[in-house]
């Protein structure tokens, strides 16, 4: 199954003061677009279905599985996960020797319980390390500045993202073996 966020990050990625510093925008007429182009940006990139394959602030993600054994998460930078299931009885039950491990890109969740549990869940916290956030806060604001400036399309120019933007992104993209 596929992973659901059920804990939103609690700021921007990039605050409006720093996108309108960053545009060379004096006034307040733009502030709503300004914004909505910080959240289509980080949209694009962020979480288990943006280009990063990765999420850009902390936040949680839930996955649930069908059996015990080690699940791989979807996404990784685990800081934290709690593996719970419901019993026999329909109760929620917390798993107290659930382990991580880190294998290269990936976050390994090992777990064993009773053999009729059902909904075994892992609930974890992620986020990029701070050392890579600044490169895609940076593509953050070139992105919204490239549709700030391009409000339409017209021409290929508008349809690219821009290279700069780009390098900045693959760097941070997660690679999967």
């Amino acid at each position: 199954m596929n992973p659901v966020r059920i804990t939103a990050p609690s700021t921007p990625v990039v605050s409006l003061e720093d996108l309108k510093q960053h545009l060379r925008v004096l006034h307040d007429d733009d502030d709503a677009l300004i914004t909505s182009y910080e959240a289509a940006a980080v949209s694009w990139l962020d979480g288990y279905s943006g280009v990063l394959g990765r999420a850009v602030l902390s936040q949680g993600w839930q996955e649930t599985f069908p059996a015990w054994g080690c699940f791989r998460l979807a996404l990784p930078d685990v800081t934290a996960a709690t593996v719970t299931y419901k019993d026999a009885a329909g109760t929620s039950q917390t798993v107290p020797d659930a382990t991580l491990r880190f294998d290269g890109s990936a976050v390994i969740v090992d777990a064993t319980g009773p053999a009729d549990a059902s909904d075994i869940t892992v609930l974890y916290t992620c986020a990029l390390p701070e050392g890579d956030l600044p490169a895609v806060v940076q593509a953050v604001k070139m992105l919204v500045a490239h549709w700030y400036v391009r409000r339409e399309t017209v021409g290929d120019a508008a349809l690219s993202v821009p290279f700069a933007a780009e390098v900045l992104i693959g760097s941070k993209r997660r690679k999967q073996l």
